[in-house]
């Protein structure tokens, strides 16, 4: 149930730090609804995210079978 940019999900913390903002509609957002079929949907993103920041996100490992838990691992 962590919320995607707020989650202490890498060393530096969370990764609203690493962005400019966080639009309204993407605080809501939690690691579970970027992940699809067993990979990153950073298409849902609705701010400019710069590509430094995506290669983070992308080497992040995807959370499998944790029983409805969406922590990043």
């Amino acid at each position: 149930q962590s919320y995607f940019w707020f989650s202490e999900c890498i060393v530096v913390g969370p990764l609203c730090n690493l962005v400019f903002y966080v639009h309204i509609s993407g605080t809501h957002m939690k690691v579970v609804d970027l992940c699809a079929d067993g990979a990153w949907n950073l298409d849902l993103f609705r701010i400019p995210v710069p590509s430094n920041i995506h290669t983070v996100i992308l080497g992040l490992n995807i959370p499998y079978g944790l029983n409805g838990k969406d922590t990043i691992i």
